[in-house]
This record gives structure tokens, C-alpha cells and sequence, in this order.
């Protein structure tokens, strides 16, 4: 298989096992100026492996072909025809103009919404607490102090961070060898305090004032996409003095 960024040659990487122990095979450009990777999933549905493969990352960031395939599902003849100089433009990527930060009003290529508005990361930070306001959560089934009066429902929430959240390098890679460890583990904290976030708006909109029981895990979704899952019972407590 020709590297679909730069045309050269691609080696297998790896058959490694990825969400849910299915195969998957990388395939990487042998250019190291280059740095393209090329995935090909496991398909649930056939117990196969995918005929598609996608662009999961490159050095050449600036490349047309990045901008335009990136993360695309391709059929291998559809990569030699991009490979040939051919323009897919049914499966290109629409280039939109970037998004305005609510808060600091400038252009952000990743986009965090946060009750309907749209933040870059920096200001989402600051952001991302208050549309859980007012609302109390524990991992137990009571609160110190206060008595549940009515439980009023079961409620999930499960929110993917795509690898611009990330960053172009895979977030398990970047961890592992030490480099901008700090960053990853602030934003997988602060993706666990969206999740959370969004479910306390959830039970403010079924009647409740808390939640118990509340439970975290993290999945893989593809390569680079991160889910966090919580989930918890909303209750209506009061106090006891």
C-alpha cells in the first residue's frame, strides 16, 4: 500500500488489539519526514477486519491531503486514486471557517460546546463547572447531613473527545514515553468534569438536586477517540437541620 500522503511506500507497523480486544493493523509511511500512519479497523459487524482504512495522522499537517481525508474512511483503489492525483470530492472534508471562542473571541480549530456555546480549550476550562452548578454528586448512596426524599431516575451520560481535544499525536503514546504527560492527564480530568457536568444538567432537568452512586470509566472508541461514561441516580434531598 502507496503512503496516500505522500505516495511513497508504507510498512506494517503493528497488529495490535484495540476498543473491545479486535485486531487492527497500522500501516506506516517509511518516510520519516512524512509520518503517516494509516489505520484499518475491526468491523463489528462482518467479525473482519475493515476493507477501509483511514488517515490517522501525518507530519505533514499543512498537507491538502490531511486537511482533506483525514480520519475518512477510504477503500484501498480510492487511496490509489488520491495516490494518482484524482480529487475524491464526494468524501472530502468540508473546510469550514473556524469557530469564534465565546469567551476570548478568537478562532479555534477545537471546539468544546458547553450549554450551547462554543469555547476553545483555554476558556472551556474556566467554563465547564458552572453548567453543573448547584447540583451535589457523591460515588455513595447518601449525602453527610441530608436525606434523600424521592429518587427520581437513572441517568447516563457518555461524551467522545476526538484526537483535535488530544492533539495530533495519539494521547497513550505521548503518555507513555513522558512527553506533555501533564497535559493529557489535565484534559482526561477535565473531559471526566464535562461528563459529569452534562449529567448534572440532565438531573437539574428531571426535578433533581443530586446524584448518587455516580460511577466513571473510560473507553476506546477507534483510535484517539476517548469516551467517559458516567453514570448515577438522581434524588431530590433536603436538609436534616
Amino acid at each position: 500500500m502507496r503512503c496516500i500522503v505522500c505516495g511513497g511506500p508504507t510498512n506494517l507497523l503493528e497488529k495490535k488489539k484495540g476498543f473491545g480486544s479486535s485486531p487492527l493493523k497500522s500501516f506506516s509511511c517509511l518516510d520519516d519526514s512524512c509520518g503517516s500512519v494509516l489505520i484499518q479497523e475491526y468491523d463489528y459487524k462482518t467479525k473482519e477486519l475493515s476493507e477501509k482504512i483511514f488517515l490517522d495522522r501525518t507530519k505533514r499537517t499543512d498537507s491538502d491531503i490531511w486537511k482533506r481525508y483525514k480520519y475518512i474512511r477510504l477503500l484501498p483503489d480510492e487511496i490509489e486514486r488520491i495516490v494518482s492525483g484524482e480529487r475524491l470530492h464526494s468524501l472530502e472534508q468540508k473546510v469550514l471557517e473556524p469557530d469564534i471562542c465565546e469567551g476570548c473571541k478568537r478562532p479555534t480549530g477545537q471546539v468544546i460546546e458547553l450549554g450551547q456555546k462554543k469555547y476553545c480549550w483555554n476558556c472551556a476550562k474556566t467554563n465547564i463547572e458552572a453548567l453543573g452548578s448547584g447540583i451535589m454528586a457523591t460515588t455513595s448512596s447518601s449525602f453527610e447531613g441530608y436525606k434523600i426524599i424521592k429518587y427520581l431516575d437513572i441517568e447516563s451520560v457518555e461524551s467522545i473527545w476526538t484526537p483535535g481535544f488530544f492533539g495530533a499525536t495519539d494521547a497513550r503514546i505521548t503518555d507513555s514515553s513522558g512527553t506533555n504527560n501533564a497535559t493529557i492527564e489535565e484534559k482526561l480530568n477535565a473531559a471526566k468534569k464535562y461528563a459529569l457536568a452534562l449529567l448534572k444538567s440532565k438531573a437539574r432537568a428531571a426535578g433533581g438536586n443530586a446524584l448518587i452512586g455516580v460511577q466513571f470509566d473510560y473507553k476506546e472508541f477507534f483510535v484517539n477517540y476517548v469516551g467517559v461514561v458516567v453514570n448515577g441516580t438522581i434524588v431530590r434531598i433536603e436538609s436534616l437541620h
